[in-house]
């Protein structure tokens, strides 16, 4: 399927019967048919979109060395970000909800190590965790600060791993803003036992919240009117 960057509009474009799944190897020749038919209506395709699944990863990996090698072959400095289909460089990109998701099931088993304002830092799951029976326990009814978050966004036993919202709901700009205001509150009250449960390093956990729910809004604000050339665009889905 191809749809517009530009215009709103979505196309069906090919459909595949295989027998098991894909290889990479077919994928990559497929994904260059599709491209070069899409070429050939005049349309441009600027870029692909597809999820983490390991064989997408791997056929997009091919069609990037394969555009580089042409390039070494050439004896040519490649500058585009990703690979070329004729003379057309395209733009691979993941699903972002996907990728929303794939953070989320990777912290919740790992921790973090990540640089923000050139300072080392660690996010932990167990900080989500502890803010939200921090926030849950502390609750007299109907005075939570993060209502919308329930076992099923929190703890891996019952989390629903497929669900977007679960994910970007914990990763969002309300989740880390409290989380970041939440150690200092603690720090000025008489309250020992609380105090206890929020972790030095639990502001590393907020710097990621943060950052990831902005990061998350960006797609949804950027004007692409303001951005695209007038010539139809389409990426390929």
């Amino acid at each position: 399927m191809y749809r517009g960057s530009r215009k709103k509009f979505k196309q069906p474009v090919a459909f595949y019967l295989t027998n098991g799944n894909m290889d990479s190897t077919n994928l990559s020749i497929i994904i260059k048919e599709v491209i070069k038919a899409v070429q050939s209506t005049g349309l441009k395709v600027v870029s692909t979109i597809c999820d983490q699944a390991p064989t997408n990863v791997a056929a997009i990996n091919r069609l990037l060395k394969e555009t580089n090698e042409k390039y070494a072959t050439e004896d040519k400095e490649g500058r585009r970000f990703g690979f070329e289909i004729g003379t057309q460089g395209i733009i691979p990109l993941y699903d972002v909800p996907h990728l929303l998701k794939g953070l989320r099931n990777n912290l919740v088993s790992k921790d973090l190590n990540f640089t923000y304002d050139d300072k080392q830092m660690i996010a932990s799951w167990k900080h989500v965790i502890e803010y939200y029976e921090l926030d849950k326990n502390q609750s007299t009814g109907g005075d939570r600060l993060a209502p919308k978050l329930t076992d099923h966004h929190i703890y891996p036993q019952k989390m629903k791993k497929m669900k977007v919202s679960c994910a970007a709901q914990v990763f969002s700009q309300r989740v880390g803003a409290i989380m970041k205001r939440l150690p200092v509150l603690l720090n000025t009250s008489n309250n020992q036992s609380l105090q206890k449960k929020v972790q030095s390093t639990v502001e590393d956990t907020e710097h990621l919240c943060l950052f990831i729910g902005n990061l998350f809004d960006v797609p949804m604000a950027i004007q692409l009117n303001q951005l695209l050339e007038k010539n139809c665009e389409v990426q390929l889905l």
